[in-house]
């Protein structure tokens, strides 16, 4: 009687010991496959990570310090140099003195916005610390640590943060300028700086999200910049008629919102 044979449809085989063809369960290239897909997975996942990642919301790294990160830290700054000093207001030197972190004062009128603002090389410090550097849930002003308060043509966006007090302090004032009578007798507000005193001139108040990135500082082409103005000055609750440049240098003064995820911002024009 003739014996049948074992009939393989799909010949996946390779040499086992001895040079022996050996076959191939099929659930063994199932496995294999998916193996590799998991490998090509992980290997994605290694790559794309860093650049989702790269750019760093500022804004919400300022307003929504993780618990779960290290304790914050000022970075120790050096003293002011005699040309510092010397073009520095005379109001604002006690305070320089007193606070190497001392960049500028902010004021605005019929506000209690009236405060020296601090820079350290994070955004995390001065949420919860004050002025002399002692825990405090209310923090203080400070500028995004990307700005270089000696030359503000470097990020052209000149970012300000501070918390939204329900006594009123600190930057809750800010949401004043969405009454269109208030932003019109106040459009000129005064950031000094400890370089010389300086002119501001509000163009735009508007409520956004975390996800709007309005703390952006790099303007690589001239009209990604004044489209970014723009942009913005559309978005605002009340217009006032204003131009826009390549060499516009902006104040944003950035605040929180009702919510958790959302942000009260102003936005100014340095005049003078």
């Amino acid at each position: 009687m003739k014996k049948k044979q074992k009939v393989i449809t799909v010949k996946n085989y390779a040499l086992g010991e001895n040079g022996k063809k050996r076959f191939w369960n099929p659930k063994d290239i199932r496995t294999v496959v998916f193996a590799c897909f998991i490998l090509l997975m992980v290997a994605g996942a290694v790559i794309a990570v860093p650049h989702i990642f790269a750019k760093t919301d500022a804004g919400e790294q300022a307003e929504t310090a993780s618990g779960t990160q290290a304790e914050p830290t000022a970075s120790p700054a050096a003293a002011p140099t005699e040309t510092q000093v010397a073009g520095c207001p005379d109001y604002l030197k006690p305070f320089l003195e007193a606070n190497f972190n001392t960049v500028g004062y902010i004021k605005i009128d019929d506000t209690e916005i009236d405060y020296p603002v601090l820079q350290t090389s994070n955004n995390d410090y001065y949420m919860t610390h004050n002025f002399n550097g002692e825990e405090d849930r209310a923090g203080a002003i400070f500028m995004d640590f990307r700005c270089d308060i000696n030359d503000f043509s470097k990020t052209r966006n000149i970012i300000l943060y501070g918390h939204r007090m329900r006594d009123g302090s600190q930057f809750k004032g800010l949401v004043q300028y969405e009454d269109a009578e208030f932003f019109r007798n106040h459009q000129t507000i005064r950031f000094d700086t400890i370089n010389g005193p300086l002119t501001w001139e509000v163009f735009a108040v508007f409520e956004t999200t975390t996800d709007d990135y309005y703390i952006e500082t790099e303007f690589p082409y001239d009209d990604m910049w004044v489209t970014f103005l723009e942009s913005y000055y559309e978005k605002s609750m009340v217009h006032v008629f204003t131009n826009f440049h390549p060499n516009d240098i902006v104040l944003t003064l950035s605040t929180c919102g009702v919510k958790e995820d959302q942000r009260v911002v102003v936005m100014a024009k340095l005049v003078q």
